[in-house]
């Protein structure tokens, strides 16, 4: 089968690890992505073009607004809207 590269479009990939295979593939949840013709290409191919949060920083982010929702940290936009009334 011809592949051809997603990142830059090359149809010639690079040897792999696995002998019988010269593309790269990345795997997600529901299978995988590919092919690369590339290491580098593998890791610069994004699904959308809009900078993506790591799951570290979603998870960051998630647990300070639990905190601000369950009034454990100051959120300054409360207490302007009470002055306000």
């Amino acid at each position: 089968m011809d592949y051809k590269c997603l990142t830059c479009g090359s149809a010639h990939g690079e040897p792999t690890d696995n002998s019988s295979e010269n593309w790269y593939w990345r795997i997600v949840e529901n299978g995988r992505i590919g092919p690369f013709c590339s290491e580098v290409c593998s890791k610069e191919f994004r699904l959308v073009a809009e900078a993506a949060f790591s799951l570290t920083e979603w998870e960051r982010l998630h647990f300070l607004k639990w905190r601000v929702l369950n009034g454990e940290l100051h959120d300054p936009r409360r207490d302007s809207t009470q002055l306000a009334s």
